[in-house]
């Protein structure tokens, strides 16, 4: 399936798909922790000032349409960029949220997934929306990428592109209520 088809196909769709290098997959709804870690991103984002936020309602699409997809959270960096007259499809995503869940939980997947936003980006999260596992990748000044792995609770989380801080535990809040 070509970019094109394939925003034909997902614009006339009554469910959300990604697009990976010409094939076409059905995202899964994810479990309610998931939706718990998302909502309290968004919240801590949006405390900090960092611009519009969007959910998972907002398509992506990087390296030229070889990804196409609905990232848990992204920001965007000044203006957006459309693929096309209908808005509908981002490419200059700023920063990207994964979120996994116990249903989506596909690490191959996101890191897949991380690979190509790595081309239009300099920070990404993915993480675990039980138990507590952030990844955070940055793009060095030389280019190379860095992983740094949280497991602890009490960690705070420190982004640099977007200068800000967000202690682990405001991540994970309410997430054992609703497991």
């Amino acid at each position: 399936m070509t970019p094109a088809q394939y925003l034909d196909f997902e614009r006339a769709a009554e469910t959300n798909h990604e697009y990976v290098h010409g094939e076409v997959v059905e995202l899964v709804r994810p479990a309610l922790p998931h939706a718990v870690v998302v909502g309290n991103l968004s919240f801590q984002f949006g405390r900090h000032s960092l611009g519009p936020v969007f959910t998972n309602n907002l398509r992506v699409s990087v390296q030229r349409g070889k990804l196409m997809t609905y990232p848990d959270l992204v920001l965007v960096e000044g203006d957006p960029h459309w693929l096309d007259d209908d808005r509908d499809t981002l490419t200059n995503p700023g920063f990207i949220v994964e979120v996994l869940s116990p249903p989506a939980r596909d690490y191959a997947r996101a890191t897949s997934r991380g690979r190509l936003y790595r081309s239009s980006i300099s920070e990404y999260l993915v993480i675990d929306s039980k138990p507590v596992f952030v990844e955070h990748w940055r793009k060095l000044s030389n280019g190379n990428w860095e992983l740094a792995t949280i497991v602890d609770r009490d960690a705070t989380l420190h982004l640099e592109s977007l200068n800000c801080e967000i202690p682990v535990p405001e991540i994970y809040d309410e997430v054992e209520r609703y497991a």
